[in-house]
């Protein structure tokens, strides 16, 4: 006599998309690796009108903070600059480059002398910190979601089990 024997199976999770998973495991490095890209690529490309001519990339108030920055350099108060309203930690920390000149040639010298600059050293410190704060956000609406889940799965002690 033959026997037919049936197998139970777990049905499997679908496959995720290999880049949609790369995507959401390094979203921190990618999303601040674009960032930085475009903090450095647009302001050359809007700022000195190489793309649309009268269109500024960068704000105003980071005008006033970079001359508030030479002011602190120069030995003079951040407030000399007349638009000045800020706490002058901010004017001494963009000033930092001013302190420090690199020396090299090559590429890379090229590449992190600008970065190093008083053009683009604010704008990398602050796409930096907002990056950071939002991982932060993300990370405490992960442990709330986690948090919400796990108290929504246990019955609370006030809940009475159903009796038959």
């Amino acid at each position: 006599p033959s026997t037919i024997t049936m197998s139970t199976t777990k049905f499997a999770k679908p496959q995720r998309h290999f880049s949609i998973a790369l995507l959401e495991e390094h979203s921190f490095v990618i999303g601040l690796t674009v960032r930085l890209i475009l903090m450095y690529a647009l302001p050359r490309l809007m700022d000195d009108g190489l793309l649309l001519q009268g269109v500024r990339y960068t704000d105003i108030d980071y005008d006033v903070f970079t001359d508030a920055a030479e002011h602190i350099a120069h030995g003079r108060s951040p407030y000399a600059r007349h638009t000045y309203r800020y706490t002058p930690f901010l004017a001494k920390f963009l000033a930092l480059p001013l302190d420090h000149k690199l020396d090299g040639n090559g590429f890379s010298f090229h590449v992190m002398s600008s970065l190093l600059s008083t053009k683009y050293f604010g704008k990398f410190l602050f796409c930096i910190a907002d990056a950071i704060c939002g991982y932060i956000i993300a990370l405490l609406r992960r442990r709330q979601r986690a948090s919400s889940s796990s108290d929504t799965q246990q019955p609370s002690q006030t809940q009475q089990p159903l009796q038959k």
